[in-house]
């Protein structure tokens, strides 16, 4: 009877015998202890203690309809972060700050970019933070931050901004 070598690994070492092959472990991961805290709720991982009056938090998985205000269902956990956070810290006021790219008419833009914001503004009231607590406007292309020369500018441009307008706390 022939015998056949045994098979090699990439590194031209054999292999040892079936039965001297070992196992590799199990790992077993620890349940989490049932008493642990949650975690605070944050903006985009920005904890309330790092937030200044007047900062802008941009949301970046937020998706609309093509030049409409449709927020779309992908979008639903960023903005329930926002919530999140919101109802953590009853003591913090927002704005929603919508911004268009710099190509339509500025009439559109402002349209646009106003209603965006206040769809945003509506979704966070809707699940429970007072209106008193969230602003919005639209700033339509006066703010751009980039190109509007290229796809990737004009994206850039379209978008939705958290402002903190204050923090009483």
């Amino acid at each position: 009877p022939e015998v056949t070598p045994p098979p090699r690994r990439p590194d031209r070492t054999p292999l040892p015998p079936k039965e001297e092959r070992k196992t590799p472990p199990q790992v077993i991961e620890d349940a989490p202890p049932k008493n642990q805290p949650k975690p605070t709720p944050t903006i985009k991982g920005l904890e309330r203690g790092r937030l200044t009056t007047g900062q802008k938090i941009r949301l970046d998985r937020l998706y609309f309809q093509a030049d409409k205000a449709e927020i779309q269902t992908s979008s639903y956990s960023t903005l329930d972060e926002v919530y999140d956070f919101l109802r953590e810290n009853e003591d913090v006021t927002i704005e929603v700050g919508g911004h268009t790219n710099g190509i339509p008419e500025h009439w559109f833009c402002d349209s646009l970019s106003n209603l965006r914001a206040k769809a945003v503004a509506q979704y966070l009231v809707r699940k429970g933070i007072t209106s008193k607590r969230v602003q919005y406007k639209g700033y339509g292309k006066r703010q751009l931050i980039a190109s509007d020369k290229t796809p990737a500018g004009r994206k850039r441009n379209q978008r939705v901004e958290i402002k903190i307008l204050s923090i009483e706390g």
